[in-house]
């Protein structure tokens, strides 16, 4: 009888810190820092991972955007990953909107948008759709063999990953709790029955 291909790949995502912007302000690629000191909050992270030891393939990587980097460059170091820089796993892009306050923007055009964001994007911005895609289309690309991912990202690219992970259909992403640090871990099964299972969400 022939043995049975099959692998696993854990794909671990943290959320960025909180960002230091005004309240009520729209941001996604907008590139805010991280609220100070990041010391705490580095080891809070360290705590909440799994044990990493003699894992292979290990693929660190960060959403170019300052607030994720703020928390993974520290990590690497911590870890001695080297860290990769990958856009795809930045926020939703909100184009014209970026950086402007909720209140500012004029409704017509936020309503119609909030009526269906998998189609529909903010001017010059993007749609849920485009987001979703881009995201698996990373985690096909980290999945193909054994080993272990981390990253640190936003909510929107985690909650489609989570979404891609259970199965939801295409314009489907689950609204879920996602805190600023917290640790979602989706696991890949890969060979014969392929299958994704969440670990861990929002830890």
């Amino acid at each position: 009888m022939q043995a049975i291909k099959s692998w696993v790949h854990d794909v671990l995502l943290l959320r960025h810190p909180r960002p230091d912007v005004p309240p009520g302000h729209c941001y996604g690629q907008w590139d805010v820092p991280a609220v100070q000191p990041l010391d705490p909050v580095l080891a809070e992270v360290l705590a909440r991972l799994p044990v990493l030891n003699d894992r292979p393939a290990v693929h660190l990587f960060s959403s170019p955007l300052q607030r994720a980097q703020a928390l993974a460059q520290p990590l690497a170091g911590a870890l001695g990953w080297p860290l990769h820089l990958d856009p795809r796993w930045q926020e939703l892009s909100f184009g014209a909107w970026e950086g402007r306050a909720w209140a500012d923007i004029p409704r017509h055009e936020s309503d119609i948008w909030a009526a269906d964001v998998h189609h529909r994007a903010p001017p010059g911005g993007e749609t849920q759709a485009q987001l979703r895609a881009r995201v698996h289309a990373a985690l096909t690309e980290r999945c193909r063999a054994p080993g272990l991912t981390l990253g640190v990202s936003h909510a929107g690219p985690i909650r489609c990953a989570v979404a891609v992970a259970l199965g939801l259909p295409a314009d489907q992403v689950p609204d879920v709790a996602l805190d600023f640090g917290h640790l979602t871990w989706l696991r890949w099964h890969g060979g014969d029955w392929p299958r994704w299972q969440v670990q861990t969400l929002n830890r």
